[in-house]
């Protein structure tokens, strides 16, 4: 089984964040195949995505649909998005809280956003 579980900009990673900042990649397309989710916490519309606590990315999804299926921490999910900068005061915005990785997701200056109608849980 291969280790990679997004790709940026048509390059693999095996680590979603190993640098700690996705700004070089804004604008880029993002596509996952089988990522894990790390976190679900209790805000509107966004998980977190990698391979630890530490080496993760906020995902955020775009429209007012809901999902095709529950998400829960632990599932390997599906996806196609675009890598976005952060706005000012982003992780306060989306109500991420410092418990949730609110400095991390301000660190990584950027974040992913997927139609939640693109996202599916792999088999």
């Amino acid at each position: 089984m291969p280790a990679v579980t997004l790709a940026i900009q048509r390059r693999e990673r095996s680590s979603p964040a190993s640098n700690g900042a996705l700004s070089a990649f804004v604008g880029q397309g993002a596509t996952s195949a089988g990522v894990v989710v790390q976190s679900v916490p209790d805000v509107e519309d966004g998980l977190w995505v990698g391979t630890s606590a530490t080496d993760r990315v906020w995902v955020v999804f775009i429209d007012d649909a809901e999902p095709p299926c529950q998400i829960a921490v632990g599932d390997k999910v599906n996806f196609t998005g675009k890598v976005v900068a952060n706005p000012p005061n982003f992780a306060a915005t989306v109500g991420l809280a410092d418990a949730d990785g609110a400095a991390q997701l301000t660190t990584q200056a950027a974040h992913i956003e997927v139609p939640e109608t693109g996202v599916t849980l792999a088999k």
